[in-house]
C-alpha cells in the first residue's frame, strides 16, 4: 500500500514539474494572431499623440502636394510619414511613431492605386497611373478627416481629360484646451465634371470620409452633428460615435498583377451626400468612446464644402 502511494506521488510530481517546464518553454513564444481576436499585434489603439495646451493659438498648416509611392519600401514611406508629422512640433508629442494599426499592413515594393487610375482608367494595369492617391492623406497628417470619391470611375465612351478629386484649399488649427480644426474643400469641379460626363445624377454628390489620419494620431471615434452641420446627410445616421477602422493594406481592387497598397475598409458610416453648396460638416472626435455624443469632444473638426473654381492660368 505504501509502495503504491509512493508511486502515485512520484507520478503526480512528474506531471506538476513537466507542466511547469512546458509553461516556461512556451511563455516566450508569440502565438499567431487571428483577426477578430481580443488581443494580438497592433490591437491596442494608438496613444493620443496630440499635445494639449492652455494657450490659444491659430496655426495655418500648409498642405503638401501628392507624391508617387509606387514600388517604394514600407520603411521609406513610414519615415516620410514620421517626418511630416513631426514638422509641426507644436501639435504633436516628439515620441510619435506611425500606428501599426493604420500602416502596419503596407507591403514593401508594391504599387499603389494612382489618382489617374481612380478617376480615368479604372482597375487594371493603368490603375497605378498618376500620383499615389493615398498620398493626399498620408502626406497631410493634420488633415485628420479627408474627403474622397466613393469608388473608381469607369468610362464607356467619353471621359474627362484629367483627374477631378475634391480638393482641400486650406487647413487651420486653433489649438488650446479644446482644439478646433477647420478645412475648406473645393468640390464644385468634382460635381460639375460628373454632371457633364455621367448620365445618372442620383449619386453625383455622394462622397466618403477618410479618417485614418485621425486614428493614427489617437482619435478613434467620430460623430457628425446633424444640428450643427448644414446641407449634408449621412448614409447611416448613427446615434452613437462611430469607431474609425480605416487603415492601409495591400489588396486586389486595383486589378494590377499582384495587387496594390490602398486604403480600407469601406465603412458605410462614413458615407455621406451633399444636398447643396456651400455645406458644412461638424465632427466631434474622441480618443475613447464617449458615453454619449454630446460629451465634450477631444477635438472638433469642421469641413466646409465650397464651389471655388481654380484660378485660370495666365496666358501670354
Amino acid at each position: 500500500m505504501g509502495s503504491r502511494r509512493t508511486q502515485l506521488l512520484f507520478l503526480l510530481l512528474i506531471l506538476v514539474v513537466g507542466g511547469a517546464l512546458a509553461l516556461r518553454a512556451t511563455s516566450n513564444v508569440e502565438l499567431p494572431f487571428r483577426p477578430g481576436s481580443p488581443s494580438g499585434p497592433g490591437r491596442q489603439p494608438p496613444p493620443l499623440w496630440l499635445k494639449t495646451t492652455d494657450t490659444v493659438r491659430t496655426l495655418n498648416i500648409p498642405l503638401s502636394p501628392m507624391r508617387e509611392f509606387d514600388f517604394k519600401s514600407k520603411a521609406e514611406i513610414l519615415a516620410l510619414r514620421r517626418r511630416l508629422v513631426l514638422s509641426q512640433p507644436q501639435l504633436v508629442k516628439p515620441a510619435y511613431e506611425p500606428s501599426q494599426q493604420v500602416f502596419g499592413k503596407i507591403t514593401d515594393g508594391k504599387p499603389w492605386w494612382g489618382l489617374d487610375g481612380i478617376y480615368l482608367n479604372g482597375p487594371g494595369k493603368k490603375s497605378i497611373a498618376g500620383p499615389s492617391e493615398e498620398s493626399r492623406f498620408l502626406c497631410n497628417p493634420f488633415l485628420l478627416v479627408g474627403v474622397l470619391e466613393p469608388h473608381a470611375y469607369l468610362w464607356r465612351k467619353r471621359r474627362p481629360q484629367q483627374a477631378f478629386p475634391p480638393r482641400p484649399l486650406s487647413l487651420t488649427w486653433k489649438i488650446g484646451p479644446r482644439p478646433v480644426v477647420k478645412v475648406r474643400y473645393e468640390v464644385g469641379n468634382y460635381i460639375k465634371t460628373l454632371l457633364r460626363f455621367r448620365r445618372s445624377k442620383r449619386r453625383i454628390t455622394v462622397l466618403d470620409f477618410s479618417a485614418y489620419n485621425a486614428r493614427d494620431l489617437g482619435l478613434n471615434y467620430l460623430y457628425l452633428s446633424p444640428k450643427y452641420s448644414r446641407h449634408i446627410r449621412m448614409r447611416r445616421r448613427p446615434k452613437t460615435a462611430v469607431k474609425i477602422r480605416h487603415y492601409i493594406h495591400s489588396g486586389g481592387s486595383c486589378g494590377y498583377p499582384g495587387g496594390c497598397n490602398n486604403g480600407s475598409p469601406y465603412q458605410a458610416e462614413m458615407h455621406f451626400k451633399l444636398l447643396n453648396l456651400p455645406a458644412k460638416a461638424m465632427l466631434s472626435l474622441w480618443h475613447d468612446r464617449p458615453s454619449k455624443v454630446t460629451d465634450p469632444a477631444d477635438l472638433t473638426y469642421v469641413i466646409e464644402f465650397v464651389n471655388q473654381p481654380a484660378p485660370k492660368k495666365a496666358t501670354h
